[in-house]
């Protein structure tokens, strides 16, 4: 089954830059593409950068205690995260 979709002149014309770009035959082979990139884009980090510089601070303050912070970093990244960032 196929669906036809309208699209502008000039989203048309990147459409086709981007076909001849990655070497895709047909154009829904170029959607299927975009669709998937903008999918993996989309599930990229959208935390609070602040929050991060604040962790990395706190660490090289605490590093004085026998474990070593760098082993809990991604931990302690996560909950200062998830106190900063309101659930998706």
């Amino acid at each position: 089954m196929s669906t036809t979709i309208r699209v502008s002149e000039k989203d048309k014309e990147a459409l086709e830059t981007l076909r001849r770009r990655i070497g895709a035959r047909t154009m829904a082979e170029t959607l299927r593409y975009a669709i998937a990139t903008a999918e993996a884009e989309d599930e990229r980090f959208v935390g609070n950068v602040d929050a991060l510089g604040e962790l990395l601070s706190a660490a090289g303050r605490s590093s004085a205690g026998k474990v070593r912070v760098t082993e809990h970093v991604d931990e302690e990244l996560a909950r200062a995260l998830a106190k900063e960032s309101p659930e998706r």
